[in-house]
């Protein structure tokens, strides 16, 4: 049966879980009503004082308070302030837990799952400036939501805080109403989008480079399939314009760039980004049927299983923290996407790079300083380390 906060405020007070792991297993045991009162969140973020020891986050959490002072209704008269600021700390804690559910809001996702990464306060002042004034800034980045996202009710589709977050950003102009059924249109980021997102948020560096798989996208006329800020770097200055968009050698870079410790957004497609385990999915789908089917028949159901892999064009962000290239030459992801973070299939190289559609690297600090320890001169020649992993958040 479903209880309200103030039963998980007492479990907390009763366990008191010793780390963030240990704080978040109780929250994802709790059968939650999705009601929440101002006292109960305050009493939530007081519960992770002895747990968070980044002062970033922390400082992060404790700023959440201030979003319990604004007098409902908010400028998002749908959404209930506690709930969101619950939700909130749980991202703060967990930038994985944002999640797109069935909303075709990857791009923002992605965006998100970064800031609450590298910049949390930035992130939950977003959220305090949204439900205040109705609009808010990150560094350059103006966000000015529609009034049919303001006043859309996400309950039942997706989690308030992020609808908050990831919609405001997203500002599309496309149809929204309460009983549209296919949300999944609603609404894709391209390349350029992303790049100029995170240009004009005061990200100091910045390599977007598109393959020729993605040549489809539309953009604006200024925009090519590589965008450099502030400018291009020199690891990549005698490499072509050709090479760069070959789909292998562009995976290969931005796995280099993930060694290298920065991050790393993929352009794939939802499919492969949701094919989740260890196994070939190709050889998956046909294994109930060795021994049963014939050879030929089995090379047909493995043809109908590329064709369905390969039937989307790139049309999902996923961060990434870690690309393993096997000697089998598949292609395993391991990215935060729909809230969680976990490793995709193993996918055959020649079908992967069908669906890829290019990769954006970004670095806090400024060119010099992102380039200073640069492990390999060329950034995209073998051998590679075969785990280049980024920490988990």
């Amino acid at each position: 049966m479903a209880k309200n906060l103030s039963v998980l405020n007492d479990q907390l007070f009763s366990l008191r879980p010793q780390s963030i792991p240990d704080f978040l297993k109780l929250v994802d045991k709790f059968e939650w009503n999705e009601k929440a009162e101002s006292l109960d969140v305050l009493e939530i973020i007081d519960c992770t004082r002895g747990i968070c020891t980044d002062p970033k986050k922390w400082k992060a959490l404790l700023s959440l308070k201030d979003i319990l002072t604004i007098r409902a209704p908010s400028s998002f008269p749908k959404l209930s302030i506690p709930v969101v600021v619950y939700e909130l700390v749980l991202r703060v804690l967990r930038p994985r837990r944002i999640d797109q559910k069935q909303f075709g809001l990857c791009g923002p996702a992605a965006f998100g799952c970064l800031l609450v990464q590298t910049r949390p306060l930035e992130y939950v002042r977003m959220a305090y400036d949204l439900l205040k004034c109705g609009r808010t800034h990150v560094a350059g980045l103006e966000i000015n939501p529609r009034r049919r996202i303001r006043e859309f009710d996400p309950r039942g589709k997706m989690g308030q805080a992020d609808w908050l977050i990831m919609a405001s950003l997203r500002n599309s102009s496309k149809k929204l109403s309460q009983d549209m059924e296919n949300t999944g249109v609603y609404s894709n980021t391209y390349v350029w989008r992303m790049f100029e997102w995170l240009k004009q948020a005061g990200y100091r560096t910045i390599v977007s480079i598109e393959t020729a798989e993605n040549a489809w996208l539309s953009k604006p006329t200024r925009f090519r399939s590589q965008h450099y800020y502030p400018k291009k770097p020199d690891v990549l200055a005698k490499m072509t314009h050709e090479k760069l968009r070959n789909p292998s050698y562009n995976l290969r870079l931005a796995k280099r760039f993930l060694f290298n410790e920065w991050k790393v957004f993929l352009l794939i497609t939802e499919k492969i980004a949701g094919t989740i385990g260890a196994e070939d999915p190709i050889e998956k789908s046909v294994a109930p049927w060795k021994g049963l089917a014939t050879d030929e028949k089995l090379d047909e159901m493995k043809a109908d299983a590329k064709k369905a892999l390969i039937g989307e064009k790139p049309n999902h962000w996923a961060m990434v923290t870690n690309i393993e290239i096997t000697t089998e030459k598949k292609i395993r992801l391991t990215r935060f996407s729909y809230g969680t973070l976990e490793a995709t299939a193993p996918v055959p190289q020649d079908i992967f790079n069908q669906i890829y559609g290019g990769f954006v690297a970004i670095n806090e600090a400024d060119m010099k300083d992102a380039f200073k320890h640069w492990r390999g001169r060329d950034a995209a020649v073998e051998p590679y380390p075969e785990s280049g992993k980024a920490a988990k958040t």
